[in-house]
């Protein structure tokens, strides 16, 4: 069923922060802080900053907060007002407490003009809403591993981190490293 409402705006949001930390490496000079590579071959890391933006989302499989259910989304990532890629993937429930709280495992795609970053991790989230119409969201700070990437991507590994500001915004910071 199509998604809707503060629940599910700030899943994507969460979600969408991620990405948008992975579009981040086609972002302005003054977004990434690059260490140069040392000259005993230690890794070189970049520090990229973001902000990403819910565009779709979509609940699929079990209703209320349950194992199983599964959230699918479409964001935009931003620096400053300048859209520089896009993510989708999908986030499924893994565990549900008593308290209302559980966990979600995502898998991430970030595209961005010079190659694809992707992401998986667990992500902290809490029920919203009533009875069957509950469903989760993003419940704090998350990070997240860098799995992979294409083009000019294809040799980094790393990590993200990100911060909901809002149901539908979610600012983010990755950490790639070569």
């Amino acid at each position: 069923m199509a998604c809707s409402g503060k629940l599910w705006r700030r899943s994507t949001a969460v979600l969408l922060a991620v990405l948008v930390a992975a579009a981040a490496p086609a972002a302005a000079a003054d977004e990434a802080t690059d260490r140069p590579a040392a000259e005993d071959g230690k890794p070189r890391e970049r520090i990229l900053r973001a902000t990403s933006k819910i565009v779709q989302a979509s609940y699929q499989g079990p209703a209320g907060f349950v194992l199983g259910a599964t959230l699918v989304f479409s964001e935009d990532i931003f620096q400053e007002n300048d859209r520089i890629g896009r993510n989708g993937g999908t986030c499924t429930v893994t565990a549900t407490r008593p308290d209302g709280t559980g966990d979600a495992q995502c898998a991430i795609t970030t595209r961005l003009s010079d190659g694809d970053i992707t992401f998986q991790g667990r992500f902290p989230v809490a029920a919203s809403g009533q009875g069957s119409g509950q469903r989760p969201v993003l419940a704090g700070d998350f990070e997240v591993a860098v799995t992979g990437g294409t083009g000019a991507h294809r040799t980094e590994s790393g990590f993200m981190r990100g911060h909901p500001l809002d149901p539908m915004t979610t600012q983010v910071e990755v950490h790639l490293i070569r």
